[in-house]
């Protein structure tokens, strides 16, 4: 596919860490007692392991293309027309989950700062795929582990807002 081997390297660290992001997010959420409302909490498990499986299909979508022998420009634009279409899919289902909980006055300015973000990966994502479509080969790749950079941040932010969230008392 035409990458060299920082980029492969980035790629792999990753999705390695999308991986761990998504166990510690089952581990938190299954075995932790929390101060804010359930649902509340439900909703950043939700949001840390969809965001984590967006992160590591993005990972590994420019290595299962290398397999069909594209040439390189054809494979960047076809990964991220892939990470543009599923970063849509995944943010327009974690604004339909978290609308009811969005409603309530109580915890609305709790999840607006998540919001906010969840529609900024939208709008990046979306201008960021049409943008390397039109781009060279050569910073194609540089834009799009960007892109999965910013994924596996919103994953980190979710995983900070689930520490913070634990009651520590015994």
């Amino acid at each position: 596919m035409g990458f060299d081997a920082s980029i492969e390297g980035f790629l792999l660290a990753m999705a390695q860490i999308a991986v761990a992001f998504a166990g510690f997010a089952g581990v938190i959420g299954a075995f932790s007692r929390f101060t804010t409302d359930a649902r509340a909490v439900t909703f950043r498990v939700r949001a840390m392991v969809a965001l984590s499986l967006h992160a590591l299909l993005m990972a590994i979508a420019p290595f299962a293309l290398a397999a069909f022998d594209l040439a390189p420009e054809a494979a960047w634009r076809v990964a991220c027309g892939y990470a543009a279409l599923q970063a849509i899919i995944v943010s327009a289902a974690l604004v339909m989950q978290g609308m009811p909980i969005f409603r309530e006055k109580l915890l609305r300015t709790a999840y607006l700062n998540l919001a906010w973000n969840l529609i900024g990966a939208v709008v990046i994502g979306f201008l960021g795929a049409v943008t390397i479509a039109l781009l060279s080969a050569d910073i194609a790749p540089r834009l799009y582990v960007a892109a999965i950079a910013y994924v596996v941040f919103l994953c980190a932010y979710n995983f900070l807002m689930l520490i913070f969230s634990i009651d520590f008392r015994p």
